[in-house]
């Protein structure tokens, strides 16, 4: 391949950090003379007459402004393809700064105190590289600083993993990762070559330096594992992806740059492009040594130190060293730039600043600020009171859910206007409400939900309503510390700090349960329990509460119990909890209306009352029906159980040769009952099989036990089938 025999020397160039207008010189190398200002002026004229500028579009840039540091000089750049972020060397600071793929600040990698040496970055001997690879280690950042001997590594989240001292001899200037297996490679620009690192440890593998006539200052990978480098000799050189070991084709191809004074190279991940950074702007050719149309930029860099490419955002990185910004430029003509438009309105004053662009400081009555801002980027606004001022929100057709809170955030995907509005402080006095007991109370207007919100600022002059709800079992009492006071209302006016009180009160149940065989009623004193029907009501707690026991008729009061109470006169319970008392009524001996002995008194259980009669009511071939009456007397418990009725049959049963008749007892029907005290009822009882069968035989004489009952049931009828 062609090469130009006047090539520049990358390597006259001075510190970063000094910034000095760099003396070019000749010096011989083999056959190339190096005339670099000579050969600068050559190719710019005639690369603007080949390739206009306008192929690439400047979309805009970013500086240090929102690092810590305010200030930054960028050099180097690493892309990492998954998340778009991108990782500046910063020479002035000493840091690596991270932004994402539109220009926003996000956070620096540094090296902790202790870990080993810091960056120490000098122009052109330094570099940083990020794993694309789809392996465990993808998202790890590599660092070469301190003059080329310490190379720092740092997983994707910014943690610190190791540093170590360069294994080749001389200025370690470059680092790259191979993206097809995360292989870690560093290189030499004294003729070192170019070694592979563990990227666990940063240890060597053993191998062998590859390519040791050629020192490569600047390495980068393309998808398919080729490595491309800039050569200490002024050329960019490609080595080759072979199978096998060494892992490249050596000696390499040369790029035909037609100039040797290349700062930087990057590759495109996802069409191979390889963007060559010089002085004065970028060349890009393709993987075969093909200058791709429409490069360089032009004349819009004088001092370029680095370049970076993102293939699927279409963003190249260029760091320019004459403003100290990292401009990002496009192949896509009609990328968009939205404009975001701050107004600062109201009757009061603030600012307003975005997190990364020319936003910052935007204030005072009716101000607006604007920048432009790559389409899919989102822009984070802040606005900050005066003195004296409030923040009253944003607002606008842009404004979306972005409300009172102080932080906005703006996604760019069309040209937005938002207003933040301001106004003076309104003097506010803290109004509190206290409970005595169990409640809740709210406000009008709102600010107190106490429960949890038992305090809150209300403006100055406001007429304030609270409103006192009782908890369950509980009762309002009372406000103090009101202006006016209305049932459960409490007005105050706020022209000071106020406090107000509510009082609730507890209350407690109390219970009365009746026994005996008797009946009869029971009243309190505070009225609420009548009992009859009220056996139950709630007081406030320390009520003292009379309990009076009046007998029916037939009846007598036989005393209390429970509540601390005993005796047949008047119950007295102060009431502090819930209490249950027992009010025990007897039946007199001269009552009627109850079946058998005990003066009519019948428990409610028919297993030990008298016998109920029992009376046939019915029979068919599937059930039998009984009638039910129950001893007792009316508003007493019903009378329930279990009736079943049981018969002896006679069997044949083979014994031996021979039969014989044996007896047998089977369950003829059963069913559970209730029937009201001193009523009656019919129970229908469902054959069983056993039954059935033995009445198609015969005639069943039918007993119950319990209640004591016998019934004869006739034999049914057996229809005879018809002969045809």
């Amino acid at each position: 391949m062609k090469r130009d025999l006047t090539r520049a020397s990358m390597w006259g160039r001075t510190s970063a950090h000094t910034r000095a207008s760099a003396t070019v010189g000749t010096n011989l190398v083999g056959v190339r003379v190096r005339v670099a200002l000579a050969a600068a002026l050559a190719l710019l004229g005639a690369l603007a007459l080949a390739t206009p500028a306008s192929a690439f579009v400047k979309a805009t840039s970013f500086d240090g402004s929102y690092t810590p540091a305010r200030v930054m000089v960028p050099e180097r750049m690493a892309v990492d393809t998954s998340t778009g972020d991108v990782y500046v060397i910063d020479a002035a600071n000493n840091v690596v700064d991270r932004f994402n793929r539109y220009g926003k600040y996000l956070s620096q990698l540094t090296v902790p105190a202790g870990s080993g040496g810091t960056f120490g970055f000098d122009d052109f001997e330094d570099s940083v590289a990020v794993d694309n690879s789809s392996t465990a280690t993808q998202g790890n950042v590599y660092v070469v600083g301190e003059n080329g001997s310490l190379i720092s590594a740092f997983r994707s989240d910014g943690t610190f993993m190791w540093q170590v001292t360069s294994v080749l001899a001389g200025h370690t200037t470059g680092v790259a990762v191979d993206p097809t297996n995360g292989d870690l490679w560093i290189s030499n620009r004294d003729s070192g070559g170019m070694i592979r690192l563990n990227a666990a440890d940063g240890s060597s593998r053993g191998d062998t330096p590859l390519g040791t006539d050629q020192g490569l200052a600047h390495i980068a990978f393309d998808s398919a594992g080729n490595l491309y480098g800039n050569s200490s000799q002024g050329e960019t050189v490609k080595y080759a992806r072979q199978v096998g070991t060494p892992e490249f084709v050596d000696p390499p191809s040369f790029f035909d740059t037609n100039f040797n004074a290349a700062n930087d190279v990057s590759v495109d991940l996802v069409n191979g492009d390889v963007y060559i950074g010089i002085d004065f702007g970028i060349l890009v050719y393709d993987s075969a040594d093909n200058q791709v149309s429409g490069t360089p930029f032009g004349s819009t860099l004088s001092r370029l130190s680095g370049v970076a490419v993102d293939g699927a955002a279409d963003h190249i990185y260029v760091s320019n060293n004459d403003t100290n910004s990292v401009e990002i430029w496009s192949h896509d003509p009609g990328l968009r730039m939205d404009a975001l438009t701050v107004t600062a309105a109201g009757t009061g004053t603030g600012s307003v600043a975005a997190d990364h662009g020319a936003i910052a400081g935007c204030g005072g009555f009716g101000g607006t600020c604007s920048d432009n801002y790559i389409d899919g980027d989102t822009v984070e606004l802040t606005a900050t009171a005066d003195a004296g001022m409030t923040f009253d929100g944003w607002s606008g057709p842009d404004a979306g859910a972005c409300t009172t809170a102080t932080v906005c955030d703006v996604p760019m995907d069309a040209a937005k206007n938002i207003t933040a509005t301001f106004s003076p402080t309104v003097t506010t006095h803290t109004l509190t409400v206290d409970k005595s007991g169990s409640g809740s109370a709210t406000s009008s207007p709102a600010g107190i939900a106490c429960g949890a919100t038992c305090s809150a600022q209300f403006d100055d002059g406001t007429s304030v309503t609270v409103t006192a709800t009782p908890d369950a079992n509980n009762v309002f009492s009372g406000w103090t510390g009101c202006d006016s006071a209305s049932g459960t209302n409490c007005t105050v006016d706020m022209t000071s700090d106020r406090t107000v009180t509510a009082t609730f009160v507890a209350q407690h149940t109390l219970s009365v349960s009746k026994n005996g065989t008797g009946s009869g009623t029971v009243t309190s004193s505070p009225a609420g329990i009548a009992c009859g029907a009220t056996c139950s009501a709630l007081f406030n707690n320390g009520t003292s509460i009379t309990l009076t026991a009046a007998a029916d008729a037939n009846s007598t009061f036989a005393g209390w119990s429970g509540g601390g109470c005993s005796g047949t006169g008047t119950c007295n319970v102060n009431l502090g909890a819930d209490t249950g008392v027992t009010a025990t009524f007897t039946q007199n001996s001269s009552g009627g209306g109850g079946g058998g002995g005990g003066g009519g008194v019948c428990p409610q259980d028919l297993t030990k009352c008298p016998p109920p009669s029992i009376s046939f009511a019915g029979f068919n071939s599937k059930t039998l029906l009984v009638s039910l009456r129950c001893s007792g007397f009316a508003g007493q418990p019903a009378c329930s159980g279990k009736l079943t009725f049981k018969a002896v049959i006679k069997v044949r049963v083979k014994h031996g040769k021979k039969t014989r008749l044996v007896k047998k007892t089977i369950t003829v029907a059963t069913a559970s009952y209730s029937v009201a005290a001193g009523g009656s009822g019919s129970v229908k009882l469902k054959l069983t099989s056993a039954a059935k069968a033995a009445l198609k035989r015969g005639a069943l004489t039918a007993k119950s036990t319990n209640p004591s009952a016998t019934i004869h049931l006739p034999k049914t009828k057996v229809r005879k089938k018809k002969r045809h």
